[in-house]
């Protein structure tokens, strides 16, 4: 049985007041975005691997700062491109492979028995 919707009267006593703004304090300042932090990972690798190296020991880095520097650290000393290959894949997302299929020349043969079983036996 299908619900009924609520009376109007209940459903406009919950609703925004003319004027009434849903979030009041606004977007949290400082919050980290996306280009933000594709922005620091630019940065972190422009810069040699001493430097950020250097930086790190000092400790004067933030936090997202000192883990993308620390990353890339070790990627270069251990020549690890997973590690650089899977921030890259979380801040800008996996390349999309492409398969291109020409079907002008193909002709595709599917046998079924009454059954619904391929005819090959197999029922694949």
């Amino acid at each position: 049985m299908p619900r009924r919707p609520p009376p109007l009267e209940a459903s406009r006593a919950t609703q925004f007041k003319k004027g009434q703004v849903a979030n009041p304090g606004g977007r949290v300042k400082g919050l980290l975005t996306r280009t933000a932090l594709e922005n620091k990972i630019s940065v972190a690798m422009n810069k040699t691997a001493k430097k950020l190296k250097e930086e790190l020991k000092s400790g004067e880095l933030s936090a997202i700062d000192a883990m993308i520097a620390s990353i890339i650290c070790r990627a270069v000393d251990n020549g690890d491109h997973l590690r650089l290959d899977f921030v890259l894949n979380r801040i800008l997302g996996k390349v999309k492979d492409v398969v291109e299929v020409d079907s002008k020349n193909v002709e595709i043969k599917l046998a079924y028995n009454n059954d619904g079983a391929k005819a090959d036996g197999k029922g694949n």
